[in-house]
């Protein structure tokens, strides 16, 4: 059988749809050796993908992705490729089908948060991903999604039989483990400037992700005095609303107590998770969410948001707070800190969690359901 996958997210964004998508072929490719997998992109992406068993090629469709021309490349040339590389069946991990495919496909939906966020987009926008989603899941045969709580959203914000949307979860990958090699880990940390014990969240610095609620607990405790010499990290890329948290950050006079480092490459991100005190995740909506997981494989103790998907990725491998309530989450991260926490039974929760998800576990429920599709099931 031959897939073809849109692949595009890989070439123009960093984020958890490219994070998905990479983990996921990377994964399919390295254990299925019965199908072939065409990989269209309108640029080339950074990754090889000859270099797993040979089954993959990626198709370069050149043309701009921006406004009519994204669209172009969309509904006409991708839907002309199919045709001419004999796709058997389309896999989206991004959730669009192109209008005129007329091959047989299946979408991924990792969130529904611009139905919920309006505030960093236009409703104009907003309006347009909604309509897009809708047409998907009416063509698509089947959708994957990431969780059980986007599962529930799909349910009821669309009309959409539940027999057609099947749960796949997501995973953190193999390379975050516990570090132990002092020199290379004081090594990591000092290229950015860290050479202090820290407080650690990972994500995109956004309203959405709760940072602002985070450095007002955080300025909490250091009013306090329940830090010692803790400092706060925040990795990861900056948004329309990081200017925003910085200047909540200046108001509360913390600009030598928090640390911007800005994205940080993969190889990297395991260090850092290995030196923090405690992993904290307050984000307010999630379609997944892996940084737990991460810091869980690290054997870092972690404090995550009740909100979405969260508590059911975790389990009870973290301590978990009201997001909406600054107090409760200076509370977890003081039970953490100060040791009134079991916290060897966290650690272990949390890896033993962990340890519950797997990509590999989930790329080869999603070959049995592209199969399935294409051979004419409902997965």
């Amino acid at each position: 059988m031959n897939i073809g996958i849109d692949i595009r997210t890989l070439s123009f964004r960093r984020g958890g749809i490219s994070q998905y998508t990479y983990s996921l072929l990377k994964t399919v490719l390295r254990i299925d050796s019965d199908n072939t997998y065409s990989l269209f992109n309108y640029n080339k992406s950074p990754y090889e993908w000859d270099t797993f068993r040979g089954n993959a090629q990626e198709i370069i469709l050149r043309f701009p992705q921006r406004g009519p021309c994204k669209t172009f490349w969309e509904n006409v040339l991708a839907p002309m490729a199919a045709r001419k590389y004999d796709i058997d069946l389309w896999f989206s991990p991004d959730f669009y089908i192109p209008r005129y495919l007329r091959t047989k496909s299946v979408i991924t939906i990792c969130d529904l948060i611009f139905e919920k966020f309006h505030d960093t987009r236009t409703n104009k926008l907003a309006s347009a991903l909604s309509k897009k989603v809708g047409f998907s899941i009416r063509r698509a045969i089947q959708i994957i999604a990431i969780s059980s709580f986007t599962r529930s959203q799909i349910l009821e914000r669309y009309s959409v039989s539940p027999d057609k949307v099947k749960v796949i979860p997501l995973a953190a990958d193999e390379r975050f483990h516990k570090i132990d090699d002092p020199s290379s880990l004081r090594r990591v940390l000092r290229r950015y400037g860290i050479d202090f014990d820290y407080i650690l969240y990972v994500g995109e610095i956004s309203e959405r992700k709760n940072i602002v609620r985070l450095v007002r607990a955080y300025d909490g405790l250091k009013a306090k005095d329940k830090l010692g010499q803790r400092k706060l990290v925040l990795v990861g890329k900056r948004t329309a609303d990081t200017e925003r948290i910085v200047s909540e950050v200046k108001r509360l006079h913390l600009e030598s107590h928090i640390l911007f480092t800005g994205y940080v490459p993969d190889e990297d991100l395991p260090f850092l998770y290995n030196g923090a005190s405690v992993f904290v995740f307050p984000s307010l909506y999630e379609g997944f969410g892996i940084p737990p997981l991460e810091a869980m494989r690290c054997q870092v103790p972690v404090a995550a948001s009740t909100a979405t998907s969260i508590p059911e990725v975790v389990g009870n491998g973290a301590l978990l707070f009201d997001p909406y309530n600054v107090e409760d989450i200076a509370d977890k991260l003081d039970q953490v800190l100060n040791q009134k926490a079991d916290i060897d039974g966290l650690l272990q929760a949390g890896l033993k969690q962990a340890e519950q998800f797997s990509w590999e576990d989930s790329a080869r429920k999603t070959i049995a359901l592209l199969e399935s599709v294409a051979q004419g099931g409902q997965g």
